[in-house]
């Protein structure tokens, strides 16, 4: 019998490479795939580059893969987002079981935060010419930035920040960009009460404070919260191993369950 299938969503201006560290360590009992997301990599980018643009490209993607067995789904941050409106329109598509890696939650001060954030962000890159915006939106200077205020473990703040700068800002264009600002600062994860799902979240991480997200879990009597101190959002580059371990317990245990 074939390995099971593991696809892997990566979050906003990253590429597969961010997650390759924690897929590397289930590679002996499953099948991994890594895709960019259009738009990320050398990928082309959506003309609807939205959450349904996005899920019927999975949809695409996951049908072209011509599985024996249905794939389960690993998302990161806007991954999540992706993922959780991919699956309300292919339920069908995908194994039962669902991994969420600090998937974004947002309550009401949270959403204003955001959609202020968001709006400061489309003027004022909207004011220089499009080349210059998408200069610094590739640039060393905003990953950088975005690496140290999304690292919580310090002691790795160099090498994540090599990493983070080597394989993110690669996208097709500004307004490709933009596009996924919008859903990765307007948008929330939606979590199923029928789907079994793990969701592993960094105590220090910076775009949802933990204890809310806690409490979202918590609403739901199908969904693992898993905890893990001294890491932010970047759980994918600090805690690759420990993460990889329990994805592995989650599926080994939910498939004895089942």
């Amino acid at each position: 019998m074939s390995k099971p299938t593991i696809i892997f969503i990566h979050g906003m201006r990253g590429t597969h490479h961010g997650l390759v560290d924690v897929a590397r360590h289930l590679r002996q009992s499953y099948n991994v795939l890594l895709p960019d997301l259009p738009g990320s990599g050398t990928r082309a980018a959506l003309r609807n580059q939205t959450t349904a643009g996005y899920a019927d490209w999975l949809h695409q993607y996951i049908t072209a893969q011509k599985l024996s067995q249905k794939p389960i789904i690993v998302a990161h941050s806007m991954g999540s987002i992706i993922v959780s409106n991919f699956l309300k329109k292919y339920p069908d598509d995908v194994d039962p079981r669902l991994i969420y890696l600090a998937p974004v939650f947002r309550d009401t001060a949270n959403y204003r935060r955001s959609r202020r954030a968001y709006r400061f962000a489309k003027v004022s890159l909207s004011l220089p010419p499009r080349c210059f915006s998408y200069a610094f939106e590739r640039s060393r200077l905003l990953s950088f930035f975005i690496s140290h205020l999304l690292v919580a473990d310090k002691s790795q703040q160099a090498r994540i920040d090599r990493l983070h700068y080597r394989y993110s800002g690669r996208f097709a264009s500004h307004q490709s960009f933009m596009s996924d600002v919008a859903i990765a600062m307007l948008e929330s994860t939606w979590l199923s009460d029928t789907r079994p799902t793990l969701v592993i979240f960094g105590q220090q991480d910076a775009l949802t404070p933990y204890q809310y997200a806690q409490e979202c879990c918590k609403k739901h009597n199908n969904i693992q919260f898993k905890l893990l101190s001294d890491t932010g959002h970047l759980l994918n580059y600090e805690r690759p191993v420990e993460v990889a371990q329990l994805i592995s317990d989650f599926l080994r245990a939910s498939s004895t369950d089942s």
